[in-house]
């Protein structure tokens, strides 16, 4: 688990600073509900039942590669075709663009879809 300052975290969620009231009250809510943990007094990470109640914290540092390969197959649900070209870069092999594109049903590389 990668723990981060205090403040990085205060930054990126547009708190004006540590010691705002509102910027205290979430990092308290947050302890008190297990999703963060803190080390060192000035730093803070996420914790796993962190992660399963953030989407947004899943999203950006996945417990491993099945949990992300999951969000992303689901956010693919919409788009057959880019399930279909997602499931086959899963193998990590290098592949030509003009026959994974054929593979799926694209009937050229420019074709608006398939870019």
């Amino acid at each position: 688990v990668t723990a981060v300052p205090k403040i990085d975290v205060c930054e990126q969620c547009g708190y004006k600073a540590l010691d705002t009231k509102t910027f205290r009250e979430a990092m308290k809510r947050l302890k008190d509900r297990n999703h963060i943990e803190y080390h060192s007094g000035k730093m803070v990470s996420i914790t796993p039942s962190g992660h399963e109640a953030s989407p947004v914290a899943a999203a950006i540092a996945p417990l491993d590669n099945s949990t992300m390969h999951k969000r992303i197959k689901e956010k693919l649900a919409k788009w057959p075709k880019g399930a279909q070209i997602f499931e086959k870069l899963l193998d990590g092999k290098e592949h030509d663009k003009k026959v994974l594109c054929e593979e799926v049903g694209y009937k050229a590389l420019d074709t608006k879809a398939f870019r």
